[in-house]
């Protein structure tokens, strides 16, 4: 089945599905289903994956417990994701609903208040700007639900140049807000201190950030392996302490919807 002409991300399908099977991508998944683990509510409550892509964190939360609304504005992404699906037992697979929808779409088919986590993990790089997500997520969640944003860090962008050897490029990097990422696509990044800031505009506490990808990320096209709990584990100290965290790829924020 191929995809469809108006379909902007199939080309992309491929290498995003690739990277789950480097190190690099092992980390992101681990990392990013760990730190969720810490704030969610317990299972049974419901959860939107916006940008979930071929569903390896929604899989994983339907099989917690949590319903799921898988969305993704890509038809292709969404085929992998049913082909996932069809793998896994029944009673999991019907805890997950597939809507062809990006995040405007999703604001219009889903009303506030409507779940009790909001997740948006590694998408709002490739828009061009955080801040219209960010409010989304605060008002798709409950009084007291969590939002979940997972981006590029922007005040970091020369440690990858720089470890590969590239330090024109990293020089560059330190007066820039956007750079190549790995599936060929420029990409840009934010502060910390903005997000926190976004957050709080929309009535976003937030509970807890963490950094992914400290020692792994020059890594390149490195294949994930059979002795990589050590680099996880290394991943998981390092993006909940300091000054290591400041330095990741990836900051991933935690936000809890407040009564305002």
């Amino acid at each position: 089945m191929s995809a469809p002409p108006s379909d902007p991300y199939a080309s992309l399908a491929q290498p995003f599905l690739d990277h789950y099977g480097l190190l690099r991508g092992r980390v992101r998944y681990e990392l990013a289903a760990r730190q969720l683990d810490l704030h969610l509510p317990p299972p049974q409550g419901r959860i939107i994956d916006i940008g979930g892509g071929a569903g390896h964190q929604s899989l994983r939360l339907a099989e917690r417990g949590y319903e799921v609304v898988l969305a993704d504005p890509s038809e292709e992404m969404l085929r992998r994701a049913e082909d996932r699906l069809n793998a896994v037992q029944p009673a999991i697979r019907e805890r997950v609903e597939l809507v062809r929808a990006d995040a405007d779409r999703c604001a219009e088919l889903y009303g506030t208040g409507t779940f009790d986590a909001a997740l948006c993990q590694g998408v709002v790089m490739y828009l061009p700007s955080t801040e219209p997500v960010i409010a989304l997520l605060a008002g798709l969640v409950r009084p007291g639900g969590i939002a979940s944003l997972i981006v590029k860090n922007a005040e970091a962008l020369a440690m990858r140049a720089a470890l590969e050897h590239r330090y024109a490029d990293a020089i560059a990097l330190f007066d820039a807000n956007a750079d190549l990422g790995r599936v060929g696509v420029v990409t840009r990044g934010d502060s910390l201190s903005s997000l926190i800031a976004m957050f709080k505009q929309h009535w976003l506490d937030s509970t807890a950030w963490y950094g992914i990808r400290v020692f792994t990320d020059h890594l390149g096209d490195q294949p994930a392996g059979d002795n990589d709990a050590f680099a996880v584990e290394a991943e998981w100290r390092a993006g909940q302490t300091d000054p290591y965290r400041q330095i990741a790829r990836l900051l991933h924020l935690i936000g809890q919807r407040t009564t305002g």
